[in-house]
Formats: structure tokens, sequence, C-alpha cells
């Protein structure tokens, strides 16, 4: 029984953590999310964030009015997608580049704590991880 409770405790504390970094996310780009979310979350471990940060920030400089239909982790690397027609014509490519740009720097960061990682696929799923994380998963 001791063990289901630790278990039930570990994964409040990881919704709770989920939530407030949805919150820093929204308070640090008002207005953000596309008025249809696929998912309004953060579906990936904190050690992306500041890469995240710093293209949703690319983003915004290029468009102002670049919103988020999904954030997530897709086959070990990181996925932002973009609501069509949230960006004016002509700034869609630049933005589009930014973004595949950021999933491609995902597979050389550890998702878990944003040291230099890469892809392991030994198992039946893909994590971008440290040597020390992988020895963890």
């Amino acid at each position: 029984m001791h063990h289901k409770l630790h278990k039930l405790h570990k994964l409040l504390h990881v919704i709770d953590m989920q939530e407030a970094r949805l919150e820093r996310l929204e308070y640090c780009f008002p207005g953000i999310w596309s008025e249809r979310p696929v998912f309004k979350s953060i579906d990936h471990a904190p050690g992306w964030d500041p890469l995240l940060w710093e293209t949703l920030r690319k983003a915004r400089d290029i468009a102002p009015s670049f919103k988020l239909v999904q954030i997530k982790e897709k086959c070990g690397t990181l996925r932002i997608y973009m609501e069509r027609g949230s960006v004016p014509e002509g700034k869609e490519d630049e933005v589009r580049r930014i973004l595949i740009e950021a999933g491609g720097i995902s597979s050389l960061v550890c998702e878990v704590c944003g040291f230099t990682g890469k892809i392991d696929s030994s198992r039946r799923w893909r994590k971008t991880l440290c040597i020390e994380h992988r020895a963890l998963f």
C-alpha cells in the first residue's frame, strides 16, 4: 500500500509541476494559445523548457500574432505546432523553419535536465537523454 501511495504522490507532483510550467508559459507569452488548441499542455520534461522559450521568443519576434496549437514530445524530439493563419503571409516559412530547427536541436538535449544528450532508441520508445538519465530509464 505504501508503494502505491508513493507513486500517487509522485504523479501528483509531476502534474503540479506541469501546471506551473503551463502558467509560466502563458504569463511569459500572453495569448500564445490558439482558440482551439489540440492539447493546452506542455507535454515534455523540463529539460527542453529553455529551448522552447527561446523558440517561442524567436517566433513571436518574427510574428507577434503567432499562436500555438500543440507542444509535445514525439519520437524523442520536441514538436511545436502553430495555428494556421496566425502568422502573416510571407513569414510562415521563417517561423516554420524555427520550429523545425528546435526539433532538431532537441535531439541533442536531455529532455529531463537540459544537458547534452542523444536519442536513445534501445527500448520500445525513444527519449533524448544524457548518460545519467539514460541509466535511470
